[in-house]
């Protein structure tokens, strides 16, 4: 099953147009797998990787709720929503 580099996610139509789409424009994203049992990361765009900091290989597979982006000069109440 065919897999576009940093994209763990089998090759699907509506994905592929996703990060196609939204990719060309410099745009800082996420593609996350929604199923409940999962919910990872299975994209992160170059505009993603240098807005935040982290590498690709980092973010890939953590889960989306992105709970990685909060350190400890976090407010506690925008840390809960």
């Amino acid at each position: 099953m065919p897999v576009r580099r940093g994209h763990v996610a089998p090759k699907t139509t509506l994905i592929e147009t996703i990060i196609r789409k939204f990719d060309t424009h410099n745009r800082s994203f996420l593609v996350a797998n929604a199923q409940p049992e999962s919910c990872h990361i299975i994209f992160c765009s170059d505009g993603f990787c240098k807005m935040t900091g982290f590498t690709r290989a980092e973010v890939m597979q953590r889960s989306a709720c992105t709970d990685f982006l909060q350190g400890q000069m976090t407010s506690q109440i925008r840390a809960i929503y």
